[in-house]
């Protein structure tokens, strides 16, 4: 699994969580822990809740989890490209409120994260595969680096 923890490290990408009583996208999911969480890159920041099952015993969520989370949604969120789309990759009907809700929520989550991070960074974060085995990532400016020269 790619390691989003050290790639938001080598970025400077960091993360705060407080545990919280709800999850205001989540209302119906009371049998969870909940975290507020706060992304910080240099000056910006950007705050999400997270959640997580009881059986995590109460533990500080990491940025690697919750960036693997977010990636996802983003991820899922970018490559729709309409809410109806969305809701047939996902298997949500498109009369549902809730689903209306939820990819609004992902909406908001990916266009909050390509103002954190700037366009290049968040669609170099886009594209890790999240089931890489932990395979370094490099910056194109590395890749190029690296190539062999004529």
């Amino acid at each position: 699994m790619a390691d989003l923890g050290k790639w938001a490290s080598k970025h400077g990408l960091t993360l705060s969580a407080v545990r919280t009583v709800r999850n205001p996208l989540m209302p119906d999911w009371s049998e969870a822990d909940h975290w507020k969480c706060k992304l910080r890159l240099g000056r910006k920041s950007l705050t999400v809740y997270f959640s997580k099952g009881y059986g995590h015993d109460g533990r500080v969520p990491v940025i690697g989890e919750v960036l693997e989370c977010m990636q996802s949604d983003a991820n899922g969120y970018q490559n729709a490209g309409s809410f109806e789309e969305w809701c047939s990759e996902y298997g949500a009907d498109t009369d549902s409120r809730k689903a209306e809700r939820t990819f609004k929520a992902c909406e908001k989550q990916a266009n909050g994260l390509r103002s954190l991070m700037g366009d290049v960074l968040y669609e170099q974060f886009r594209e890790i595969d999240p089931n890489d085995d932990d395979k370094p990532t490099q910056s194109d400016d590395e890749q190029a680096a690296s190539e062999p020269q004529p």
